[in-house]
């Protein structure tokens, strides 16, 4: 006997289309037309009147040769690279931490209760409690310094040499936790089993590190290391709130 199959009906409703509008106006509004905006907001001047005029690429051509563009360029991919790496390091650092057996339950969820408060923070307030952390009249490293008898006359973010790292440990402070949040979600995510087969065979800590945790976390890290880079090169809020991309042009 002869069995007939149904061919599949692959064909797509129009009707579908319409529902994928709404989202794809959103983009066109939000993402598209701003895009397109500062595309031809660059290729413009404006004069005294305020109307605007065709310059072409002469403002391109006009930061390319502005010292303070490449210096600027410098400062940023050096800021970037050491926050980016610092995020990377404590975050993972941390997160191991919690999860180690040998770390009580109650530890666990008091230090990470505690860990997790400087991404509750705004960029704004974290700026700000920043300026007053390293403050050289009244900030706690000069009371702990005045206590013990030391003199502490460090004013950090107005050093053209030191305040960059002021701002790299702000940084730090302010968006470890995220680190240390989505991997620790990894990581608590990993079977146990892969770690009981490992003890079997004889492996030591550091090897269980390195051919299990780190490849199970690689997607994940992947992940934070493009989402961090981006959100750390566009920053201009927390040096800005600082120290005004000072002192003297340093930042």
């Amino acid at each position: 006997m002869r069995t007939h199959f149904k061919k599949p009906n692959l064909s797509v409703n129009k009707w579908q289309y319409w529902y994928i509008l709404p989202a794809l106006v959103f983009i066109l509004f939000v993402g598209v037309y701003p895009i397109i905006t500062v595309l031809q907001l660059s290729l413009t001047s404006v004069d005294a009147h305020f109307s605007p005029n065709w310059a072409g690429m002469e403002n391109y051509l006009k930061v390319l040769r502005d010292p303070s563009f490449w210096s600027a360029t410098v400062q940023t991919i050096r800021y970037v690279f050491l926050s980016v790496s610092l995020h990377l390091i404590l975050g993972l650092g941390l997160s191991v931490l919690l999860v180690h057996p040998y770390v009580k339950m109650r530890v666990r969820v008091v230090a990470r209760s505690l860990l997790i408060l400087p991404w509750t923070v705004t960029l704004v307030v974290s700026s700000l409690l920043g300026r007053l952390a390293l403050n050289p009249e009244f900030s706690v490293f000069a009371v702990i310094a005045r206590s013990v008898g030391i003199s502490w006359n460090n004013a950090i973010l107005t050093h053209p040499d030191i305040a960059f790292w002021g701002i790299v440990a702000v940084n730090v402070w302010n968006f470890t936790p995220f680190y240390m949040l989505m991997i620790l979600a990894q990581l608590q995510s990993i079977q146990p089993s892969l770690y009981e087969a490992a003890d079997v065979e004889g492996a030591t800590g550091f090897h269980k590190f390195i051919f299990i945790t780190l490849p199970e976390l690689k997607q994940i890290l992947k992940f934070l290391i493009v989402f961090d880079v981006i959100g750390t090169f566009i920053q201009f809020d927390l040096v800005w709130l600082m120290t005004n991309g000072g002192p003297a042009g340093s930042i």
